[in-house]
């Protein structure tokens, strides 16, 4: 039987080190990946790790409370967001792979009269960090071929903490404008994430490594080869197999809802403006946001080519009296603003030494965006209907104009979504039965293809991986994965844009 060793890493003093105080009772624990194998289920949530280390003065450090945060006894650098990852070997080939990466986030030593002399501590992949940051400004693009991987290149630019590594397909959806919907301030970069995956029906997650991947909508349907097989009809059996043939996940009714725009021609629609008198005095700071309205209703707007820099006696005006109308303080005055997609930034600096300035003039200048009324397309599928009773999906498509690609992604969802598939819920082996599974523990990733042989239940199909699960036993490596049916499966299409005609029967826009 192959063996494995599982190594648990702290990084500290600008190197990765290994942890020779991990207990195995209870064992290390982790996941990571997406939270389902629905067809809405593209982007990954947080990834977890659990273990435990030996906190008792029988420890490597020999001292008690080693690892226990603010203990006389604790290293310096064993703080709360500590980098740790997870790596297992395979003892017969020495092949290694990470499977984890993170940081801590809790410990809790343990107390009480059976003096136990441990610490449990858990960990959260980077996802736990998109589901916090705020985008922050970002300006908005437009033109021809802007796609989800220039939406996370240029949003991840305002990360402070930055994932491993990124490995971004190129988009198949092209976007009229990008960011010009996205709220600075309320917008997390997970929401981000889940409104362009949507609009673009690819994945966004975390690899093994700490990789952030967008794989786009072609990934999945285009792969057909099997990465490895997962063979239970000799003498390797499945630890668990939850196989179901179920209509909860029946949509025949599709409503999708795009939001067409118009945009200004000339950049001198006032986007926001000064309401009262603002007193800066000798060498004062002030900063605030200005979100853009439309100047006739009031309502929330984008816009593009926004004037910058503001301009003295146009755009904002000053004085040396809180009473003047004249524009003689802005020469006192600096006044750079940041550019959003729905609004901007000032930072206003009275530069002199005694003075004071007083802003009664402050105006932003663009080509406003407005949207339309939201056009809602229902499309629905008579025969499963008949058969299962209407079960609606409703899907909101922000980013996009245009009705044809509207109606694209309807056929899409409902060609998928109209039947019911067999759903195999989870599948968990023992990596150490043989190569296959070996293999398949140091390779499995979320949207990773594989096979899957299991008589008992009839499965004999290929899957894409969604989540993945591990725990380690000593030597003995357990993992689980939750799986999704396959494109040959499912009622996929492929449209061949050069010939313009349908290939192989099936379609992907």
């Amino acid at each position: 039987m192959i063996e494995f060793k599982t190594y648990i890493d702290f990084y500290h003093t600008a190197a990765w080190n290994t942890c020779e105080d991990v207990l195995q009772d209870p064992p290390p624990t982790w996941e990571y990946g997406l939270p389902g194998s629905g067809v809405m289920d593209l982007v990954a949530d947080t990834g977890m790790l659990s273990f435990s280390v030996d906190n008792s003065e029988a420890n490597t450090a020999g001292l008690p409370g080693y690892y226990t945060i603010g203990h006389a006894n604790a290293p310096a650098w064993f703080v709360d967001g500590l980098p740790v990852r997870v790596r297992c070997e395979r003892q017969d080939t020495m092949a290694i792979a990470t499977r984890f990466v993170g940081f801590m986030v809790g410990s809790r030593p343990s107390t009480g009269m059976y003096l136990e002399g441990t610490c449990e501590i858990e960990c959260r992949d980077w996802m736990d960090y998109a589901g916090t940051q705020k985008i922050g400004l970002l300006a908005l693009q437009s033109g021809a071929g802007l796609g989800v991987d220039d939406v996370l290149t240029a949003a991840l630019v305002n990360f402070p903490i930055q994932p491993t590594a990124t490995d971004f397909d190129v988009g198949r959806e092209s976007f009229p404008a990008i960011f010009n919907t996205d709220n600075a301030v309320t917008m997390s970069m997970m929401a981000l994430f889940q409104k362009y995956a949507r609009n673009e029906a690819g994945h966004i997650f975390l690899e093994g490594d700490g990789t952030l991947r967008f794989d786009n909508r072609h990934a999945r349907p285009l792969n057909d080869t099997d990465s490895f097989t997962l063979d239970a009809s000799g003498s390797t059996p499945m630890a668990e197999l939850d196989v179901q043939w179920t209509r909860d996940r029946i949509a025949n009714e599709v409503r999708t809802t795009i939001y067409p725009v118009a945009t200004d021609v000339g950049a001198s629609t006032v986007l926001w403006e000064l309401q009262d008198t603002i007193q800066i005095n000798s060498g004062q700071v002030i900063e605030f946001d200005m979100p853009f309205r439309d100047p006739d209703t009031g309502q929330t707007i984008s816009a593009s080519g926004v004037v910058d820099p503001l301009v003295s006696g146009t755009h904002i005006k000053a004085s040396l009296s809180p009473v003047g109308v004249d524009n003689n303080a802005t020469t006192i005055l600096s006044y750079p603003i940041t550019v959003g997609g729905n609004s901007a930034h000032i930072v206003i600096t009275n530069t002199h030494a005694s003075a004071t300035a007083y802003v009664h003039t402050l105006q932003i200048w663009g080509n406003g965006i407005y949207t339309y009324e939201p056009l809602v397309r229902t499309q629905e599928d008579a025969t499963s209907i008949a058969a299962y009773g209407r079960r609606p999906l409703d899907v909101k498509l922000e980013q996009i104009t245009s009705i044809t690609t509207q109606k694209l992604m309807g056929d899409y969802l409902l060609g998928q979504l109209k039947d019911p598939i067999r759903l195999v819920n989870w599948v968990r082996f023992l990596a150490n039965f043989d190569t296959n599974f070996a293999t398949a523990a140091l390779t499995m990733e979320p949207n990773v293809r594989f096979k899957l042989v299991e008589p008992q239940s009839g499965v004999d199909d290929s899957f894409f991986a969604c989540r993945v699960r591990y725990e380690a036993q000593g030597p003995l490596l357990w993992v689980g994965v939750l799986p999704a049916t396959s494109s040959a499966d499912l009622n996929y299409f492929i449209w061949d844009v050069a010939d313009h005609g349908w290939d192989e029967g099936v379609w992907i826009f």
